[in-house]
């Protein structure tokens, strides 16, 4: 049996914000080889949450390192695995148990997770994580589980990828509520106060008077640095309705150009976080529990 310690990781998200994305972290474009999951069990209580899931995945992630003359384990192609997670709220910690339950009589996998706040910077979560590989197989058994863990310390970076990924849509997908709530209040002001369209020449008017307003602060800028020089005077401010008018001026001019440029096109971003309704915000699809697969299972899947 090998055992490895992965070193401990930061992310810069709070242990709510891991926490929550850890339940809904699947699909994600760094977890391909997760064919389906399934919750077996939920017990809330008023400080923690117990889930047990089904989790199938595909064998050839972590198997394909195995040499191709070990037909046995070669020709697994998928490998349903057993989670267990325990959040705690008072002690802010989030554990996880993870085990295949097939195949057993040929190898084992365990895994235990630790995700918890970092003490000294609470806007910050550790991730510390730990496993035991185990394979049955005469003489290269030993080798076999080497290759193992070296092919399972890779695919920690991609597990860890993906939650950044899902932090990320998380942030990116509230920041892009919080702008279009702000940019609708904006659209409702401006029809209030009747502001013009953007068709109407005002603006155009608006956009060229206060550019050669602009131009004209710059050539009194420069007419009063030559007048310094020329009376030997110490340098000093522009004056103070020079100041006033180029600031003015320049507000004006944003304003009317944003009016100039039509309508704006959507980033890329948030063309997914577009499509969704104010009835799936939040939503965590991992908490549904229904009538799975796991009941039709063979008896060789289970303990």
């Amino acid at each position: 049996m090998k055992f490895w310690t992965a070193p401990i990781h930061i992310f810069d998200y709070t242990f709510n914000e891991v926490s929550a994305v850890f339940y809904d972290r699947y699909p994600n474009s760094f977890a391909k080889h997760v064919v389906s999951e399934d919750v077996l069990e939920r017990k809330v209580t008023e400080d923690s949450i117990y889930t047990r899931k089904l989790v199938v995945k595909k064998g050839a992630s972590f198997l394909k390192s195995v040499p191709s003359w070990m037909s046995r384990l070669t020709s697994i192609r998928t490998v349903p695995t057993l989670e267990e997670s325990i959040y705690d709220r008072k002690t802010e910690t989030l554990v996880t148990y993870t085990r295949n339950v097939s195949f057993v009589d040929l190898f084992a996998m365990d895994e235990k997770s630790v995700y918890k706040r970092v003490e000294s910077t609470p806007t910050q979560t550790s991730l510390s994580r730990d496993v035991a590989v185990y394979v049955n197989y005469p003489r290269f058994g030993g080798l076999i589980e080497r290759v193992l863990v070296m092919t399972f310390r890779k695919s920690v970076k991609k597990t860890l990828n993906g939650i950044q990924e899902k932090l990320e849509e998380r942030i990116l997908f509230w920041g892009f509520v919080v702008v279009d709530s702000c940019c609708n209040a904006w659209s409702v002001l401006l029809g209030r106060i009747m502001v013009p369209s953007s068709s109407s020449p005002v603006w155009k008017i608006l956009a060229t008077a206060s550019l050669v307003s602009l131009l004209h602060c710059a050539y009194s800028a420069a007419q009063h640095n030559s007048f310094v020089r020329l009376t030997g005077q110490e340098a000093s401010a522009l004056p103070l309705d020079l100041q006033i008018q180029t600031l003015v001026s320049l507000v004006v001019c944003i304003f009317a150009t944003t009016f100039l440029a039509g309508d704006f096109q959507p980033i890329r971003a948030d063309k997914e976080a577009v499509t969704k309704t104010w009835d799936t915000v939040g939503s965590c699809p991992s908490f549904y529990t229904f009538n799975h697969r796991a009941q039709c299972l063979s008896p060789q899947f289970l303990d």
